[in-house]
């Protein structure tokens, strides 16, 4: 199993160059983030989205940005964005379990983070780094694999995604998923399986709270670019799926 750096660097390699056509730019889309103060992002850049999720959150009025990532890889990519369309963000290495120097967050939002904990443990110290950068009655919202994704081989392919888990996978199994970026696929990459009920939980002891689940809805541009029949696969087995916590006030 590659080491987190050398698996985001992996994922760095396609990052670069996302393909405009691909179907996961079409994919459900949580729309809910106001235009607070602060803003972080943790895992700075998705493989799936041009430009990466915080210059969307600049764009809607965030008065500051950071994006953090423990691949040095990642963060130069995401730095190169920066440079060729400048939105005043400021990208760092740094690994989510030890945050908690940087500032004060109004918001934190993470994508496919949490797969990369290999134990209960991990999740907690995830969990942890990043209670201590929301400030008191901010919200934490991430976005990763479905518990409810679908075992059948090549079920997400036609939109993007390869995903390889097998029947009976429990807590902190190790499973793989490919990305599909118009010519480009990526080589397996390592996840890690959690159920709701130890993410709630690990989340919670780090002082996380108030857990929502929210179910992505499709978005008008995806039916418009490729219809609704074509996400019914999609929709009927969700391959991801949107967490928001709380941090209690004070």
């Amino acid at each position: 199993m590659l080491r987190l750096r050398e698996r985001r660097a992996t994922q760095a390699q396609v990052v670069e160059r996302p393909g405009e056509d691909s179907p996961c730019k079409a994919i459900p889309t949580y729309q809910e983030f106001p235009p607070n103060d602060r803003q972080l992002m943790a895992a700075t850049t998705r493989a799936q989205a041009t430009p990466p999720e915080e210059r969307a959150l600049r764009r809607r009025g965030a008065a500051r940005v950071v994006g953090v990532d423990i691949s040095g890889e990642m963060v130069s990519v995401a730095r190169a964005h920066e440079a060729e369309r400048p939105l005043g963000i400021d990208y760092i290495v740094q690994d989510v379990a030890s945050l908690g120097d940087l500032d004060r967050f109004d918001l934190a939002v993470a994508v496919h983070l949490l797969g990369y904990a290999r134990s209960r443990e991990e999740l907690v110290q995830m969990g942890t780094g990043i209670a201590r950068s929301v400030k008191p009655g901010g919200r934490f919202v991430t976005y990763f694999v479905s518990p409810d994704v679908s075992r059948a081989p090549g079920h997400c392919r036609k939109y993007g995604v390869d995903c390889f888990a097998h029947e009976g996978v429990k807590d902190g199994d190790v499973f793989y998923f490919s990305l599909i970026l118009g010519d480009t696929t990526t080589p397996k990459l390592t996840n890690h399986y959690w159920t709701r009920a130890t993410v709630a939980s690990a989340f919670g002891e780090a002082g996380l709270t108030s857990i929502r689940w929210i179910t992505p809805a499709l978005s008008p541009q995806g039916v418009e670019q490729h219809g609704e029949d074509f996400w019914q696969d999609y929709l009927r087995h969700l391959p991801d799926i949107l967490m928001e916590f709380k941090k209690p006030d004070a």
